[in-house]
Formats: structure tokens, sequence, C-alpha cells
């Protein structure tokens, strides 16, 4: 897999500065979280660039299903991040989870434009409620 950003000649050299610094509301991108410090690059926003093969631009609050979820796929991140805090996931991961009904809550304000169009809209048109769970559960935090 490719960053989102790699596509992008000096991305982090000021080229195309219109998306890279923009959430997906199209407006500035606000930090996901300096504690704990996340970001692919530890700055605590969800960027990435050439070097993100996993582009880590979802930023989500973490839960407990998601965090099991993650063990489960062999990327145990609660020895980076508790359930409750913030986190820069990778799109991939995060539209992995939707697909099982196991997707954490979307911070929109913090997620990356540079994020995949197709993922972009599944966290849209994400529901309230989990696939197969009757219990309802808010994914937006806006």
């Amino acid at each position: 897999m490719r960053s989102s950003c790699a596509a992008y000649k000096g991305c982090f050299k000021g080229g195309n500065k219109r998306t890279y610094k923009k959430n997906i509301n199209k407006k500035k991108l606000k930090s996901c979280s300096t504690k704990p410090m996340t970001g692919y690059y530890r700055n605590g926003y969800c960027m990435t660039g050439p070097d993100d093969t996993g582009t880590h631009t979802v930023c989500a609050k973490m839960d407990k299903d998601f965090l099991d979820y993650t063990v489960s796929k062999g990327n145990d991140l609660r020895s980076v991040v508790k359930e409750g805090e913030k986190w820069c996931l990778c799109e991939f991961r995060w539209e992995e989870s939707y697909k099982k009904g196991k997707a954490p809550k979307v911070i929109t304000e913090a997620t990356n434009m540079r994020t995949k169009k197709n993922i972009q809209d599944k966290i849209r048109r994400h529901k309230r409620t989990k696939k197969g769970v009757k219990k309802k559960k808010n994914y937006l935090l806006n």
C-alpha cells in the first residue's frame, strides 16, 4: 500500500498544502492527540507522507471493541493507547473494522482530507448502530 500523500510531489515541502492541512470537512486540520502523542510523525496530527505505507489519517477515539479487534489482527495498540484516548489510525484498518462492526468513533475535525474518498464516504455514512448489534453507538464526533 502506498501513502495517499506519496502521489503528490513535495507534499511535505509545501506542495499541495490545500489538502495536506485540511480535514475531511475541508476545514483546517485539528490535532488528534498529544496525550498520548499520536500521528505517523508523532506530532499529534493524522498526517501522511511517502514513508507512511499505512496512511495513518483517521483520528478515532479508542474503545474496547476496536482495541480487542486490533489484537485479533496482530496489532495490539493497547501498549500505546487506552480506551477513551484518541489515536491516528491506518485508514484501511478503520475500514476493515467498519466492515466487521468494530469501528471506533471518528473525530472528523482531526481526520485528514488525504483519507481515501471511499473511506471518507463510509465515515460519513457510518450509522449509529454496529453491524449485527442492536445497541446504539455514536460513531462521529464533531
